[in-house]
């Protein structure tokens, strides 16, 4: 089992989409909305990100797992945010349940794959760990360098969202988005989704 949260990396974090292009998209020429479109964009940034499993923004992602990856899996950590940037850190509860940082000569990187994969080194295996939840975290960053970098169907997909929910302040169908515009969002998010079960095509 596994679970993971993210933060945003301060300096470094910029939206996808910045307010003006928002606005210009909406033909919205008045500043009375402002704050409301700026709060538009992050929802679909974060909406964005969840169904497809990618970190939009440089964000610092921990990755808690009950326990070391066996046989069945390959030996890999399978990292459910990309695209990863670096590891920082593979940390462990031994087994007299002392926390330890695994040091990264044993283990070796595909850190540009979908999804990202750490696994030993073939002359060592994962280390023993105590019987507790999230005995293991793996830091790590991910995320695109820069706005410019966030390939456009992605864009899109977020213009899509904010102008839907900017025009329709009520909801207007079962769930969180018009089945109208479902269709288009997945037309333009089903190749960046990672496979990862940290995106998922469910509403969110």
């Amino acid at each position: 089992m596994f679970s993971f949260s993210s933060a945003l990396v301060a300096l470094t974090y910029s939206e996808p989409l910045t307010k003006d292009e928002a606005k210009d998209n909406l033909h919205v020429v008045h500043d009375a909305d402002d704050a409301r479109i700026r709060a538009l964009i992050i929802a679909a940034r974060e909406y964005v990100e969840v169904w497809t499993g990618r970190s939009l923004v440089t964000q610092t992602i921990t990755l808690k797992l009950d326990y070391f990856p066996g046989y069945e899996d390959d030996y890999t950590i399978r990292l459910p945010r990309g695209p990863v940037s670096a590891l920082t850190s593979v940390a462990y509860y031994d087994t007299l349940n002392v926390s330890q940082t695994l040091s990264s000569s044993l283990y070796e990187t595909a850190l540009t794959s979908e999804p990202a994969r750490i696994r030993p080194i073939t002359t060592t295996t994962w280390p023993l760990t105590y019987d507790r939840l999230e005995a293991i975290t793996v830091t790590y960053a991910a995320g695109y360098a820069t706005p410019a970098a966030v390939p456009e169907r992605i864009k899109q997909a977020m213009y899509l969202l904010v102008n839907h929910w900017y025009l329709n302040r009520e909801p207007v169908a079962a769930g969180t988005i018009s089945t109208d515009i479902e269709f288009t969002l997945q037309a333009l998010l089903g190749a960046s989704w990672t496979g990862s079960i940290a995106g998922t095509f469910a509403q969110v």
